[in-house]
């Protein structure tokens, strides 16, 4: 089914492409404003600045602690390509629908049509998913905090601490990201494939897909997110110097963000080909059902008093 998935259909390459340009409009000017603040801090270095390539993974994260101004630019930029983000994936779920056939639709008709119709219960699913991504950040910012009070107990040396929680922190979190990601992934995916208006089912329905298949619905998607995360992160860190020309580190960081938007077409065009398997009876086409609570403590309190 996933191979399935990278099967073109009627405005896929357009859709695409749009993606690709408001993701870097979005994205571009915090980028240029966090590049001078890196030079600054790298060149002010001699250990880094002496360095050939990219500097060490740690001073790059220490640099994001100084970026101020080009950060906030970064966060309203990404609140802006949330919003737009909405449009496109109910667009793409809707031009993938395997029973609406090659017919050739205007893109921007179709955000605006299916994107717009979808565009409220969407966001209520983006911001519970926000709230998961923050529940993990912090647990995962415990986890590492007393394994390294451990590890200072245990005599380990500061540089090994560092690179070792340097490295597990990236690890955890991208792991965790994607893993909140899918849930919020197929509740998307069943909100607009089932014309749902409302979100109140949608992500408790998604961990029933991925219970369902586990493998197909989850580990994949899983682990596609998380690989592309830390590569791009390695990429970014190691390979490509912040100081000097960077010229090519633009076009390196565009390829990337070309990647990106390609693996999410091709993972929405295979959550709508798996939500029409029969593995999901029950589960697809529920609808705006709600889950009866009232209904529910009802019977409870007539079955208490009977």
């Amino acid at each position: 089914m996933w191979m399935s998935g990278l099967r073109l259909r009627a405005g896929s390459l357009r859709l695409i492409f749009l993606r690709w340009v408001c993701l870097l409009a979005c994205l571009l000017p915090g980028r240029v404003m966090a590049g001078k603040v890196f030079e600054t801090a790298f060149g002010q270095d001699p250990h880094v600045a002496s360095r050939a390539g990219a500097p060490p993974l740690a001073a790059v994260i220490g640099a994001v602690q100084e970026l101020g101004p080009a950060m906030g630019v970064l966060v309203a930029g990404g609140l802006v390509f949330l919003v737009l983000d909405q449009l496109l994936s109910a667009t793409c779920l809707t031009l993938c629908d395997p029973n609406r056939g090659d017919a050739k639709l205007s893109v921007w008709n179709a955000t605006w049509r299916f994107g717009m119709q979808h565009l409220l219960p969407l966001l209520r699913i983006a911001v519970a998913g926000a709230v998961g991504l923050a529940v993990v950040a912090f647990a995962v910012g415990k986890l590492l905090h007393a394994w390294d009070v451990s590890l200072e107990a245990a005599g380990a040396s500061g540089l090994y601490r560092v690179r070792g929680l340097v490295i597990a922190r990236l690890v955890l979190l991208a792991l965790g990201f994607a893993m909140v990601g899918a849930v919020t992934y197929w509740a998307r995916t069943l909100t607009v494939a089932d014309e749902r208006r409302r979100s109140r089912r949608a992500l408790v329905d998604a961990c029933k897909v991925i219970w369902r298949a586990p493998l197909s619905a989850g580990l994949l998607f899983v682990g596609l997110t998380a690989g592309y995360s830390l590569a791009t992160a390695w990429v970014l860190t190691e390979l490509l110097p912040v100081t000097g020309d960077n010229t090519a580190g633009f076009f390196v960081w565009s390829g990337l963000m070309l990647l990106q938007c390609v693996l999410w077409h091709w993972t929405w065009h295979t959550a709508r080909l798996l939500y029409a398997d029969p593995l999901f009876v029950g589960i697809a086409g529920r609808g705006d059902e709600n889950f009866a609570l009232t209904d529910w403590l009802r019977g409870l309190v007539r079955g208490i008093r009977s």
